[in-house]
């Protein structure tokens, strides 16, 4: 057992702030909890004009390490997609990420003072693996990251795509496989997920769930009784990645107005970051606002009836469920979209595939009693297992016991 902090050497592929994606989320309270009984240092690509987002995290308690320069450029793109091609590695989710002025600065900090452990965030990180030599490291996958383009590649009507992302799909297994048989440690969000890497040799797993700032979200108010008399449905999330764009526009287009048919004066809110050009059309439908980018999400968990979760694709747990939890919320959601949490249907929520999404949504909006059950048993789950806290101490811990 050390006898002094731990040091960690931690490598992620973008800033974790602003808080508005699961991404971001659960990189930035990990990192902010192994701070507050570790040496920790952190090495993050930066865009042009993120000097704002850096400091954000830097006063949060993050020692943050900014590699400045990293711009998306076309003609870098190609370039990353080419080699990825020569070398039958994938693009998504693992060559796009590197960088070299990002590798020069791994091997500057191991010089300057050697870590315990290296600490890669997302598969993408895992691109540095040769960088570091010999010295113990872990991965945090976010995801099973090779389910997402397989689940898409089953979705999409486009040939091409179909079988661009079925290729990816075979590629990121395979390197999810080698990641997994390299690593001294794999930690992933469920027992689902922990499963698949031990079935891929993993040496060692963790699960280390995503978590929620409880405290963040408190909210001592019934949410039917703050919404006056509309209902109001939310869906959250990153409005540029395929699975929520998927999900909003199922929501909209062909669950909100079977919600209307009985609930005529509902509404349906769209909340999330970088919305692509279809999401934003969505305002023009009756019922429907799509609010980019807001500044602040807490509002909308505590204003809205019912969380709504129609995903069919995407991996990892949903944090937007978590925050709900954390809100006294009510949630309906898919089976995929609640996957990896340790829920019970008709205990915490109601789980409903797409055809019978509308009519899940319209019980609870029209039981109060069912929806308070829900908020207070699934607050105190929250509370208990999934603060940040919490998870925070069991990080440490599956740490610990890696270095020594």
């Amino acid at each position: 057992m050390k006898d002094h902090p731990l040091n960690i050497l931690a490598v992620t592929s973008e800033v974790p702030w602003p808080l508005n994606s699961g991404g971001h989320l659960r990189s930035f309270h990990l990192f902010r909890e192994l701070s507050r009984s570790s040496s920790l240092r952190v090495v993050v690509p930066t865009a042009t004009g993120q000097k704002e987002v850096i400091q954000a995290i830097v006063n949060q308690g993050v020692n943050a390490i900014p590699v400045p320069n990293c711009d998306r450029k076309r003609h870098r793109e190609v370039g990353r997609v080419f080699k990825s091609c020569l070398q039958r590695e994938p693009y998504v989710f693992f060559r796009r990420h590197y960088w070299k002025a990002v590798q020069v600065e791994i091997e500057k900090q191991i010089r300057f003072e050697k870590p315990d452990l290296i600490y890669f965030d997302h598969l993408d990180s895992f691109v540095y693996r040769k960088t570091i030599g010999e010295i113990p490291f872990l991965v945090d996958m976010h995801n099973v990251y090779s389910a997402i383009p397989e689940r898409l590649a089953e979705e999409d009507s486009n040939y091409a795509r179909r079988l661009y992302l079925k290729h990816e799909t075979q590629l990121i297994q395979k390197m999810e496989s080698r990641m997994s048989q390299s690593a001294h440690a794999v930690l992933a969000v469920s027992d689902l997920d922990r499963d698949h890497f031990v079935n891929l040799g993993a040496k060692s797993t963790f699960m280390i769930p995503n978590g929620v700032n409880c405290e963040s979200y408190a909210n001592k108010v019934n949410n039917l009784n703050t919404c006056g008399i509309q209902p109001e449905i939310l869906f959250v999330g990153d409005l540029s990645w395929s699975p929520n764009i998927r999900a909003s526009l199922l929501l909209a287009n062909k669950v909100f107005p079977k919600v209307r048919v009985q609930q005529p004066d509902a509404k349906l809110t769209i909340v999330g970051r970088n919305p692509v050009p279809e999401i934003l059309a969505l305002n023009q439908l009756q019922g429907v606002e799509v609010v980019p980018d807001a500044p602040e999400i807490i509002p909308f968990f505590h204003r809205a009836t019912v969380l709504a979760v129609p995903l069919q694709s995407g991996g990892g747990t949903r944090l937007k469920i978590l925050e709900a939890f954390a809100s006294k919320l009510p949630v309906v959601s898919t089976s995929v979209g609640c996957e990896g949490l340790d829920v019970e249907n008709g205990t915490h929520l109601t789980v409903s595939e797409c055809e019978n999404f509308a009519a899940a949504i319209c019980q609870v909006i029209g039981n109060p009693q069912l929806a308070t059950e829900y908020s207070l048993r699934s607050f105190e789950l929250v509370k208990n297992k999934y603060d940040w806290t919490s998870v925070g101490k069991r990080l440490l811990g599956a740490i610990q016991s890696v270095v020594n």
